[in-house]
């Protein structure tokens, strides 16, 4: 007699957008990883996917289910959403099935999780057809007078955003720096609340060495918290963090994730135990102008289909 797999105890994860508008449980067995593709959209966004049952019961939306904004491309085989206020990814969703199944968790919004502890398995996404063609810098060049310099261009997804980075040379770190090392241009990743969820690979210049072009109709999202120092930075179309403003140093960082010609190979990202650091970040109560994110969404979208159209 053949033996039977005993089915695995399930663990609730709770999870939540960054702003506190959404959130969201899910039953799965006690995560140890999760799935990195490389197709254009995961790659830019960051995802970590981890994917619950199929029966549909084993993710609920526990607040804000009308608060996300969807992105579709291609063949809109599957819906993306993401918080418009804060610009957490937050799933997908295939078409054409059931209500609550072929549904895909962003691990980055998950609480208690330590993403950097888990396995990591690849999907080779960017294999399949179609292959996603990068949208083409629209605007003028960094204006930074630099010496042997290496111009990288760089979109969102949809293409509403466009930049360009002119950087001394190309982009190589070696080796991750240590702590008492970090210099100003270093490339990393932090853990911290919001870092976390943008899934961005970030790196600080001077704005001088760093354009970004805006579709005509298109105002770039911006989420600030806290002594708001960081001015966040995402397209409101497609959900894709762009970089960051430090409006105190005044320096820019842009998510090299967005970049075409990045030499990945060459590079090992520092990674920085934000999440260690002091204030502990609280999920928070939702608020947008006394509005709630249904509302405010609403208001939005009219712009997002002008621009789409």
């Amino acid at each position: 007699m053949a033996e039977t797999t005993p089915t695995p105890e399930l663990k609730t994860y709770n999870g939540n957008c960054h702003c506190g508008a959404v959130k969201f449980s899910i039953k799965i067995p006690e995560l140890t990883s999760v799935t990195e593709c490389n197709c254009s959209i995961c790659f830019k966004k960051g995802y970590k996917w981890v994917f619950p049952s199929a029966d549909g019961e084993c993710f609920t939306i526990e607040k804000g289910e009308g608060g996300p904004r969807n992105y579709e491309f291609g063949n809109r085989s599957m819906v993306h959403k993401f918080c418009p206020t804060c610009g957490t990814g937050i799933m997908g969703q295939r078409h054409g099935i059931a209500p609550g199944t072929g549904i895909a968790v962003n691990a980055r919004a998950l609480q208690d999780v330590d993403l950097w502890s888990l396995k990591i398995n690849k999907y080779d996404g960017a294999a399949h057809k179609p292959f996603y063609a990068p949208p083409i810098l629209t605007g003028p060049e960094p204006p930074a007078e630099i010496e042997n310099s290496k111009l990288y261009t760089g979109s969102c997804h949809c293409g509403a955003v466009t930049m360009a980075l002119k950087n001394r040379g190309p982009l190589i770190q070696e080796a991750a720096p240590v702590a008492e090392e970090i210099g100003p241009e270093v490339i990393g990743e932090c853990d911290c609340s919001i870092c976390a969820r943008l899934g961005r690979i970030l790196t600080y210049r001077s704005p001088a060495q760093i354009s970004i072009r805006l579709s005509p109709g298109t105002n770039l999202s911006s989420y600030s918290f806290g002594t708001k120092q960081f001015e966040h930075k995402f397209c409101p179309v497609c959900g894709v963090a762009v970089g960051v403003d430090d409006v105190v140093e005044n320096t820019k960082a842009v998510n090299l994730r967005c970049f075409e010609g990045v030499g990945w190979v060459g590079i090992e990202t520092y990674k920085h135990r934000g999440s260690r650091e002091e204030p502990e970040y609280v999920v928070p109560e939702h608020h947008i102008d006394g509005k709630d994110s249904r509302t405010a969404n609403e208001e939005q979208e009219k712009e997002i289909r002008e621009i789409e159209e």
